[in-house]
């Protein structure tokens, strides 16, 4: 479908590989109720140099955003698995080594096989679920369908009109409705969520943002990026032009929220628009 080449940019070329990162990783083939196989890589945590105790343990699935594939975000994971945090990283089908080509009907059930999988392993309860960007489409998607202990979503949106809407003209957005529909989806995660966004956000409107959390029931955090921007590579999403990369402290922190273990917030600031 033409539309989805203004959606989705795969690329299947990796720029890192975990080896460049020093990481121990496990390759993962999943394959999806319509007999697609999709790849990803599992992190463990780091014991030595853990923040997260092993108790307050469970595993993180990694939705990324629209772009490249799952090398991409090997900054993000390598930090990650540093503080304790074991997880799962999966490229849709058309991304990396994954087969197929991407469409939201893929998309969707991409999200779904990739938790179900954790789920066959891990106790649900023991899962959090994070979404970046359009990745965060898919946490909201599996969030709608399956009960898990925590749902953390950065610079992601309501629906792919509103995003398109921000930047492209009327005509244009109104192709796009009825796609990518998370604000009617999050009525339906009962989880525990945080939401993450930057209020300098020129990609994905932090009032977007705003917006899906205001559609979320309880229980639900908000958190404030400030003077943060939309950055899609290097870093992550996040990124401050005072600190740096700072969305991979928030991730540890959301973490410490479903859990209630006891980490630091590391400076940043909460707030409930």
């Amino acid at each position: 479908m033409l539309i989805d080449n203004f959606i989705y940019f795969p690329e299947r070329d990796y720029m890192w590989r975990p080896d460049s990162f020093e990481l121990d990783y496990e390759d993962v083939w999943i394959t999806t109720d319509d007999d697609v196989r999709i790849h990803g890589w599992q992190f463990p945590a780091e014991p030595d140099t853990a923040l997260v105790s092993s108790e307050c343990r469970g595993i993180m699935l990694f939705f990324h955003g629209n772009a490249g594939n799952i090398s991409h975000r090997l900054d993000n994971v390598k930090y990650l698995v540093r503080m304790g945090i074991p997880l799962l990283i999966i490229d849709y089908r058309g991304y990396g080594e994954s087969e197929g080509q991407i469409n939201e009907d893929g998309f969707y059930i991409d999200s779904l096989a990739s938790f179900d999988y954790l789920a066959g392993r891990y106790p649900p309860e023991r899962i959090i679920v994070f979404g970046r960007s359009l990745g965060g489409a898919a946490a909201v998607h599996v969030a709608s369908e399956r009960n898990f202990a925590g749902l953390i979503l950065e610079s992601t949106f309501t629906n792919a009109a509103a995003v398109f809407g921000a930047f492209a003209p009327p005509e244009a957005a109104a192709l796009m409705q009825g796609i990518l529909d998370s604000g009617s989806k999050i009525s339906r995660a009962g989880m525990r969520k945080l939401f993450l966004h930057g209020d300098m956000d020129d990609i994905v409107p932090y009032e977007l943002g705003v917006k899906l959390f205001e559609n979320a029931p309880e229980p639900k955090e908000f958190v404030t990026m400030s003077e943060t921007l939309y950055v899609s590579y290097g870093c992550g999403t996040s990124f401050s032009k005072h600190q740096g990369c700072r969305t991979q402290r928030y991730l540890f922190y959301g973490w410490g929220i479903v859990f209630q273990h006891d980490t630091q917030l590391y400076g940043c600031s909460r707030s409930i628009p």
